[in-house]
């Protein structure tokens, strides 16, 4: 996954973050964290393998 996709979805994860803290909605929360967690791990391979 190239940072194109990396920045969108790190956003998107924020997003989903602040929704949870909103709605008390578990599941955004969970989605939100993964998303992070997918993004970080997505950067960090970038700058490895690069």
């Amino acid at each position: 996954m190239d940072l194109l996709a990396t920045f969108p979805m790190a956003t998107t994860g924020l997003t989903f973050l602040i929704l949870s803290k909103n709605e008390k909605n578990e599941k955004y929360r969970v989605a939100g964290i993964m998303m992070l967690l997918a993004s970080f791990i997505s950067l960090l391979t970038f700058f490895v393998y690069k």
